[in-house]
């Protein structure tokens, strides 16, 4: 494992709030969260912890809705746009789906970056970068 990798098990780890993590291709991870609130807070301090370690900034993508877990992974509509926003996000950038800000806690800021069309989605999704408060 390297140490980017690391670091995204330990902020997970580090938050309390993570109960699925699936290494993906790469440097990258599927993290799953009890609720959206949760993972859009865990995800700015994933990055406030990257961003201190030296490693090359990552990118998130948070969505939320119904998914389907079968044979221990997650699958679905939601997990797909999670990535697709992902892909959009910029090195060092929270990008979150409109359903996943609407149930989001408060101590963390949003600002609003638009609709934007993802690959394999239908319609646009108004995507919003999260900030620690």
């Amino acid at each position: 494992m390297n140490e980017h990798t690391n670091h995204i098990e330990s902020a997970a780890v580090f938050a309390d709030l993570c109960d699925y993590t699936r290494l993906t291709d790469g440097d990258g991870a599927h993290l799953h969260f009890s609720g959206p609130a949760d993972a859009v807070a865990a995800s700015v301090e994933l990055l406030a912890l990257v961003r201190g370690s030296g490693l090359p900034c990552a990118r998130v993508g948070v969505n939320a809705g119904p998914m389907i877990e079968a044979n221990g992974d997650y699958y679905g509509r939601a997990v797909n746009v999670a990535a697709r926003i992902a892909a959009q996000a910029a090195p060092g950038d929270v990008l979150v789906g409109e359903a996943a800000v609407t149930t989001s806690s408060d101590g963390v800021r949003f600002e609003c970056v638009g609709p934007l069309t993802l690959r394999g989605v239908a319609q646009q999704v108004t995507v919003y970068r999260a900030f620690g408060a």
